[in-house]
């Protein structure tokens, strides 16, 4: 009778690692197999690359749900991790997210998205498609055309129970699945920054609101309140201001605009003026009464 396999125990050992390095050790390897089987692993089997590649196989070296859990959250790297807008742009350009979505309504031949399947295939085995899945045919196919660069032909030689038609069907749909999730991120994205735009511009239209009172109430007011604020500061207390009235009304003043030269306005002023007299007196006169005192006193 065989008992289930225990996780692998390394705590009695005298220079015991720390706790979840299988689960990096393993995570670091997958990492490093995807960008390698473009070349020496091209020769293996899609069978062997895909279960090499499987959650599974963390699952069960590490025999635990906690090591899962780990390898899901790593710090290192950028797997697990949801995909953002610049990642896709710098992947991807406005040309490749056309053809893949021209693709997937089957309006081109697989042809014209074989250069893009090796960034998706990578982005897939990273699983940074968040929660969408593959059969494990689908998940075989894209590790052949994308990771492992192999022909349709080549596939079907290795599957055997599937025709080329069959194939591509699947990998279409694989296809079709990664382009919506990317088109779902980027419409995210630009719904995000629509809202952005919508209340910046609800702000600004709140702040051009044309004001309740016109320009001259606005005067009044502010005339009013420096009045108030002057009067209940005693500031104008004793102060004389009759000296600076102007004087005359508006039809004066209306008369005196029609009639007014050169930017001059002259205004009849109900001041009286104040007569001074002033005596000049004749030199010769004043220099004959001097004559006469000096004359006296002699």
């Amino acid at each position: 009778m065989t008992s289930d396999p225990q996780p692998l125990d390394c705590t009695a050992l005298t220079d015991a690692p720390v706790a979840g390095w299988l689960c990096s050790f393993v995570d670091d390897f997958q990492h490093r197999f995807i960008n390698l089987l473009a070349f020496q692993f091209r020769a293996f089997s899609t069978r062997l690359a895909m279960r090499l590649l499987s959650r599974k196989l963390v699952e069960g070296v590490a025999g635990e749900k906690r090591c899962v859990w780990r390898w899901e959250l790593r710090n290192r790297g950028d797997l697990s991790k949801p995909l953002t807008v610049p990642e896709i742009r710098f992947l991807l350009t406005n040309d490749d997210l056309s053809r893949l979505a021209s693709y997937s309504h089957n309006l081109v031949d697989y042809h014209m998205i074989m250069d893009l399947i090796p960034a998706l295939s990578r982005l897939y085995f990273k699983r940074r498609f968040g929660e969408m899945s593959l059969s494990s045919l689908q998940e075989a196919i894209l590790i052949g055309e994308g990771l492992q660069h192999k022909t349709v032909d080549e596939l079907v030689g290795e599957f055997e129970k599937i025709d080329s038609t069959q194939l591509l069907a699947l990998f279409n749909r694989s296809i079709r699945k990664m382009q919506k999730v990317l088109e779902e991120v980027l419409n995210k994205e630009e719904e995000e920054e629509n809202r952005a735009t919508k209340k910046f511009e609800e702000m600004m239209v709140e702040k051009m609101k044309p004001v309740g009172e016109t320009l001259d109430q606005d005067l009044k007011k502010g005339e009013k309140a420096v009045m108030e604020k002057m009067k209940s500061q005693n500031v104008l207390d004793g102060v004389d201001l009759s000296e600076y009235k102007i004087e005359g009304s508006e039809k004066d003043w209306e008369k005196a605009l029609k009639k007014g030269t050169k930017g001059l306005v002259s205004m009849p002023s109900t001041k009286k003026r104040e007569k001074v007299e002033m005596k000049f007196e004749d030199p010769d006169e004043k220099k004959l009464k001097k004559a006469k005192k000096m004359h006296k006193r002699h």
